[in-house]
């Protein structure tokens, strides 16, 4: 039972060892990202909300027109069963 709580620590303190000692790696230097990369998260950022607004926007609308819902008690409310909604 100790072997298997103290192997992960044991695992990752080797190889901060060896890291430092046998390959040399030095630290990061923690630093902002460069103005390219925040546009292009800016960028990503909006083409997903785009996206999300739109599939959002158009899934309720089709709900809306078939007369379908997403949970027994959205049927249960709006007095409906499933077998109401149609095939297509």
């Amino acid at each position: 039972m100790k072997i298997i709580i103290a192997y992960p620590f044991a695992l990752l303190l080797i190889a901060i060892v060896m890291n430092i000692l046998v390959f040399e790696i030095k630290s990061y230097a923690i630093s902002l990202p460069s103005i390219e990369y925040i546009r292009a998260l800016v960028i990503a950022s909006v083409l997903l909300i785009i996206n999300h607004a739109w599939l959002m926007t158009s899934t309720e609308i089709t709900r809306l027109r078939y007369k379908m819902f997403s949970t027994p008690e959205e049927w249960a409310a709006n007095g409906t069963n499933q077998e109401d909604a149609p095939v297509k």
